[in-house]
């Protein structure tokens, strides 16, 4: 039996990057490569969509860099021919655990989002040491992949590197079990046609940015506009997002129903869907909202809307944190007749398009 791939992660909690690197792995594994899945801590919702058949190594280490021993030893005893890190904890962990290795695997770091101080998640003091080992240690890995020509560029200067060394590969946002997903019924009354019911999803936290969001649909409001808006995801500032709703007197407007395990039959039944961050790496919830047929608004945050939106030709862009902007837009788009973006024109972001790119990255 040949040598396996695995994927290096610290855990398999709700974001993008997990869900993105676990569907990649198991497309994989379908398609009859050797692959192996390996966790600081098998924990998340995520947990329950590993297949059966993938064998599943669990540190069981809450933070990430503690699980370095451990890593060291899977990586000498079962000598892997490549090894995938994503997020970046992950991705300094795995390069430490390689030094000195008799046999080293090949690494490969993802990028998932910028790693510039101004646009990163990393913004605390240890996460600054963090910032410094990346820069230090992702031009000594065999690859770098970035999930979107953004971040590509962005890399490549924070790295200090030729754009053309880092490979783009684009998530595999578009899936069979997604578009089916869509269809499922949905029964909230919120999404009848005649609410005009807003959607938006992702982690409640400062990449995000609902509170922008919710002061533009407070101007959407005031505008004389019925409207619902349904905010999904969960994170540290439920409680000031809480706040905020009652201070503009929206509670009876504005509902946190928390994460949403197939929230893809509210994007179909929408009347638009709206990212509001601040920025991103390639926001797959953008592109998921789309191929379940809603029209959408976004931020032109870096990076990957404007990728994705092809420069506003697919929907409007408008400025980071300008809520009065946002809501221009989304008056723009209630005042148009609700149009889908053909599924043709999203092909890049197709489960098959994306796995034969991996395929060639991992395993040449």
């Amino acid at each position: 039996m040949s040598r396996p791939i695995a994927f290096f992660l610290p855990n398999l909690e709700g974001g993008g990057a997990e869900r993105s690197v676990l569907q990649v792995a198991s497309a994989l594994l379908e398609k009859g490569h050797p692959v192996e899945l390996v966790l600081a801590n098998k924990s998340g919702p995520y947990v329950e969509h590993i297949p059966a058949n993938m064998p599943v190594y669990d540190f069981g280490k809450e933070n990430t860099i503690k699980s370095l021993p451990s890593l060291r030893k899977y990586l000498a005893t079962n000598r892997p021919r490549c090894v995938l890190g994503a997020l970046e904890k992950a991705n300094v962990t795995l390069q430490l655990a390689t030094i000195g290795l008799a046999r080293k695997p090949k690494v490969i770091v993802s990028i998932r989002n910028s790693l510039g101080e101004e646009n990163s998640v990393l913004t605390g003091r240890k996460d600054r040491v963090l910032l410094k080992l990346a820069k230090f240690l992702y031009p000594r890995a065999n690859g770098i992949h970035a999930v979107s020509k953004g971040v590509a560029s962005q890399t490549a200067d924070f790295l200090n590197i030729p754009v053309d060394r880092i490979t783009v590969i684009y998530n595999p946002v578009i899936t069979a079990e997604i578009l089916s997903a869509a269809e499922q019924a949905e029964h909230d009354p919120w999404l009848q046609a005649s609410n005009n019911t807003i959607v938006a999803a992702g982690r409640l936290n400062h990449q995000k940015d609902f509170a922008t969001l919710l002061k533009a649909f407070r101007l959407v409001k005031d505008n004389g506009q019925t409207a619902k808006l349904l905010i999904f995801g969960e994170g540290e500032l439920r409680s000031q997002l809480e706040s905020q709703i009652q201070e503009l007197g929206l509670e009876a407007d504005v509902r946190l129903p928390g994460f949403a395990q197939n929230p893809f039959p509210h994007f179909r039944a929408a009347r638009m869907f709206v990212l509001s961050s601040r920025y991103e790496g390639l926001p797959g919830v953008l592109i998921q909202a789309m191929a379940c047929g809603a029209p959408v608004v976004s931020t032109n945050c870096p990076s990957g809307p404007e990728e994705i939106l092809e420069r506003g030709e697919l929907g409007e862009l408008v400025p980071v944190g300008d809520h009065a902007g946002l809501a221009a837009a989304i008056l723009r788009e209630l005042d148009r007749t609700r149009t889908s973006i053909p599924l043709n024109r999203l092909s890049a972001f197709a489960q098959e398009t994306v796995v034969s790119q991996y395929e060639e990255l991992l395993c040449r």
